[in-house]
């Protein structure tokens, strides 16, 4: 059932104002809500705070990233993850560049089942040219707003860079002088993606969220970051159950091994 606009408010004043715990806020995935909560962020942005709870100093860069998997469900099931992993085994991708990494965590591994501390992954890493991008990817079915998507990766972005973490980062990426660039990737079918069509599109309809997306960029200029990116993939050929494949990896005789995910069907970036 939907809240009203004081019923959000309301549930907004009883959150701790941090950017780590707004972004996994419910309510900001939720496409009816994004004006006025991009109204709220907007009022109360510079009361907002950060905190380095759980957060990694170094360790970023996971060995084993093969872009396999152990597939608990048919291939058929289309995951984020498992997209992730197919863009990474394509290996380059156009205006994106080379996919040099997916899943890249942020955080320290729980210590305990109660721990609730989760700041998320960085989705996808690429490079081009001198461009390093930090990309959050959203699936093509109805799912998360785009305000979500915006807020995670600017929580990502920003925290390496306000305290210093981007430096371990990229010297375990062998990186140097790449400039930083957060990237929001979604399907055309996706709420996220026909909101990103909207806002290129000059209407009305998400002023608010404009105006947060420009306020954000500010913050991120101060740390050195550029502003975010919006690429949005054309309709799939066909349906997203047929859009990955998967190739075993092991040997036939062992169920349980792990299977390299890679697409089915190729895709098409456009820049917004």
């Amino acid at each position: 059932m939907a809240l009203t606009q004081q019923q959000i408010l309301e549930e907004f004043n009883t959150i701790p104002k941090n950017w780590h715990t707004i972004y996994q806020w419910s309510k900001c995935s939720r496409t009816s809500y994004i004006e006025f909560i991009s109204d709220i962020l907007l009022n109360e942005f510079d009361k907002i705070d950060w905190t380095l709870n759980g957060h990694r100093t170094g360790n970023f860069r996971q060995d084993l990233h093969k872009g396999e998997t152990i597939l608990s469900t048919d291939i058929a099931q289309f995951t984020e993850k498992r997209f992730c992993r197919a863009l990474f085994n394509a290996g380059s991708i156009n205006l994106l560049g080379k996919i040099i990494d997916y899943e890249i965590p942020l955080t320290e591994p729980k210590q305990e089942k109660d721990d609730k501390q989760s700041h998320g992954d960085i989705d996808l890493l690429s490079i081009a040219n001198d461009r390093l991008f930090f990309i959050e990817a959203k699936k093509p079915e109805p799912s998360d707003s785009l305000l979500k998507a915006i807020l995670e990766i600017f929580v990502y972005t920003y925290r390496l860079h306000k305290y210093g973490f981007i430096n371990k980062f990229k010297e375990e990426y062998e990186i140097t002088e790449h400039k930083s660039v957060p990237v929001v990737l979604a399907f055309e079918n996706s709420s996220a993606g026909r909101q990103i069509i909207d806002i290129n599109s000059k209407s009305n309809k998400y002023n608010q969220l404009i105006s947060l997306i420009d306020r954000i960029n500010i913050e991120l200029n101060k740390v050195g970051v550029e502003k975010i990116e919006f690429y949005v993939i054309d309709k799939l050929s066909g349906t997203p159950d047929k859009a990955l494949k998967a190739d075993p990896t092991f040997d036939s005789k062992n169920k349980n091994g792990k299977y390299k995910i890679v697409l089915n069907q190729p895709i098409v970036i456009k820049k917004y």
